[in-house]
């Protein structure tokens, strides 16, 4: 499909299948990108293998064939095992030359993984969230120099069907953590946080969550359609002398952006720390 001379057993091959893999591998085929018999699934619990198969997946339990049968090679496990994984397919004399390794894997850079495989490759890298596994996720992607053009806009096609899509400089993709990739938690704690006072003042959490939630969906929906900058919608919400002005008064004497500010850099500096111990090892 790519015009490559080789011919290739499957087009899309996965090493780890975890709940946001799986739900790229079943969104891929749901959008209509591939086929199942296209992709080829490696995981270490093979509990779940029969879910796959009866959906028309190949499943395969030796990696090193399942990377060296396939042009796109999805890096999905924890990057604490990926070092053992690239140096076992180091290992086996595959030619991995005219593939393209596609990595989600925090903190482990282009560089590293070619070094732990033992030659240069091309490797797109992708920060995803959570959220990815009900149909609203984002990924932030970038590339090494080795990534031909018409493969990288292919992948990005891929990961366009099944989330939102931005296209970053690599040397951004640990701080774009505190961006996509962590920031899901840090709006569950703010949820969390209006439950609470929402119960301390005498409202029940299943009356208030609903409204909750639809206010945040609609938020969202206004900062993407409005020609208004987020200043400005926040002082159409807020009249002179007003409720909002009120509670955002105590936000902003509490340093609330301060905050923010303050565990974003918490996050992006310990995807540094976790970078620099993986590139020592």
């Amino acid at each position: 499909m790519n015009g490559d001379k080789r011919t290739w057993e499957h087009t899309f091959a996965f090493i780890g299948a975890g709940n946001m893999a799986s739900a790229f591998i079943f969104g891929l085929v749901d959008k209509g990108v591939c086929n199942p018999g296209d992709i080829i699934i490696h995981r270490r619990d093979a509990s779940k293998n029969g879910i796959y198969l009866s959906k028309g997946y190949h499943i395969c339990e030796d990696y090193v064939r399942t990377f060296s049968t396939s042009k796109f090679i999805f890096l999905a496990v924890k990057p604490a095992q990926l070092q053992a994984v690239l140096q076992q397919l180091a290992s086996s004399g595959a030619d991995f030359s005219d593939s393209v390794f596609v990595s989600v894997c925090a903190a482990v850079s282009c560089d590293l993984i070619c070094r732990w495989l033992g030659c240069k490759v091309p490797v797109v890298r992708v920060m995803p969230s959570t959220p990815i596994t009900v149909g609203l996720g984002t990924c932030a992607v970038s590339h090494n120099d080795l990534v031909p053009k018409k493969d990288f806009q292919l992948i990005c096609r891929m990961f366009s069907a099944v989330a939102e899509v931005s296209v970053i400089p690599e040397d951004m993709q640990n701080a774009v953590i505190s961006v996509n990739g962590s920031s899901p938690a840090y709006f569950y704690l703010f949820v969390k946080a209006m439950l609470s006072a929402a119960e301390q003042q005498g409202i029940s959490s299943s009356a208030a969550l609903p409204l909750i939630l639809k206010t945040m969906e609609g938020s969202a929906e206004m900062i993407r359609r409005s020609a208004c900058s987020i200043d400005e919608l926040i002082r159409a919400v807020s009249s002179p002398g007003g409720t909002t002005l009120a509670a955002l008064k105590v936000f902003y004497d509490c340093g609330f952006e301060k905050t923010v500010a303050d565990a974003m850099k918490a996050c992006t500096d310990r995807a540094d720390e976790i970078a620099g111990a993986l590139e020592c090892s």
